[in-house]
C-alpha cells in the first residue's frame, strides 16, 4: 500500500498484539516500539527505523523508561484505570495513548517529525505547532497475526460527543486525510479530529460491528463509544478493535 507519509503522519495507527496476562493481578505490561513515521512505515519492503531515545512515560507520573536502539520500551501499567502513556523525543509531535486493560500489550507507535507533521498541518489547514490545542487520532481494526499490520475497517464514522474539537477528517487507502470524506477508508481505517481542546473527548463510532470495543482507549458512557484524553500540544493515538 501506498502512503504520502507528509499527509498522514498525524493519522497514523499504533499496531497492536495482545499478549498474556501479567502475573501480578493489579498490573500488565506494555511493551512499546517507538518508530520514525515516514515513506517506509508503509513501504512493505522497508523497515520503520526505530527512534532510539523517546521518552515513554505512564501520564503524569515518574514511572518512565527510555527506549533502547531498537526503539523498545517496556512499562508496568495498573490495571483495570482510565489511564496514559506518553512518548517524547525532540523534533518529533509527543503522543499520548489511552488505556483501561487487563491483559498485557504490544504497541508499535509512530511518531511524526515536526517536519513531516506541518506539512500534514497545511494540508488540512490548520496550524502546527500544536499550542492550546491537541489533536485525536482513531483507528477501527481487525486483528491481525503476529508480527503482521492490522487492517483497517471500512465505512465507520466517528462524532464526538462529549468535549470540543474542529473539524472531522478520514484518511483513505493511499495516506491522504481529507475533512471532506463522510467515512474511513480500507485501509487504513482512520479518522479524527482536529483542533481539540485538552480534556477528555468522547468520540460515537458508528458504521463497525457490534463486536467492536475500546482496544486502546478508555469506556464511553454508551454503546459504540470510545472515551480518551486530550492534552495540548500531543497527539491522541486510540484504537477500536473489532475482533
Amino acid at each position: 500500500m501506498s502512503c504520502r507519509a507528509l499527509f498522514c503522519v498525524v493519522a497514523s495507527a499504533a499496531t497492536l498484539l495482545i499478549l498474556s496476562c501479567s502475573d501480578d493481578p493489579t498490573t500488565f505490561k506494555a511493551t512499546v516500539n517507538v518508530v520514525d513515521y515516514g515513506i517506509s512505515y508503509y513501504d512493505p519492503e522497508m523497515e520503520p527505523p526505530p527512534l532510539e531515545g523517546a521518552q515513554v512515560c505512564e501520564a503524569d507520573t515518574n514511572n518512565c523508561v527510555t527506549t533502547d536502539s531498537e526503539g523498545i520500551a517496556e512499562l508496568t501499567l495498573p490495571r483495570s484505570v482510565n489511564g496514559a502513556w506518553t512518548i517524547e523525543k525532540d523534533g518529533y509531535l509527543p503522543v499520548i495513548v489511552p488505556f483501561n486493560r487487563t491483559s498485557d500489550v504490544s504497541v508499535t507507535t509512530p511518531m511524526g517529525s515536526d517536519e513531516l507533521v506541518a506539512g500534514f498541518a497545511a494540508v488540512l489547514g490548520v496550524p502546527y505547532p500544536l499550542t492550546d490545542e491537541g489533536v485525536l487520532t482513531i483507528t477501527t481494526s481487525e486483528p491481525a497475526e503476529e508480527g503482521e499490520d492490522t487492517v483497517g475497517v471500512a465505512d465507520v464514522t466517528y462524532e464526538l460527543v462529549e468535549g470540543a474539537a474542529g473539524d472531522v477528517f478520514y484518511v483513505d487507502e493511499d495516506g491522504i486525510p481529507s475533512t471532506t470524506q463522510t467515512s474511513t477508508a480500507t485501509p487504513p481505517g482512520w479518522g479524527g479530529f482536529t483542533e481539540a481542546v485538552p480534556e477528555e473527548a468522547e468520540v460515537r463510532y458508528d458504521g463497525a460491528p457490534d463486536s467492536c470495543t475500546p482496544n486502546l482507549g478508555w469506556p464511553g458512557a454508551a454503546a459504540n463509544t470510545i472515551a480518551m484524553p486530550v492534552r495540548a500540544g500531543f497527539q491522541t493515538q486510540a484504537q477500536i478493535f473489532c475482533p
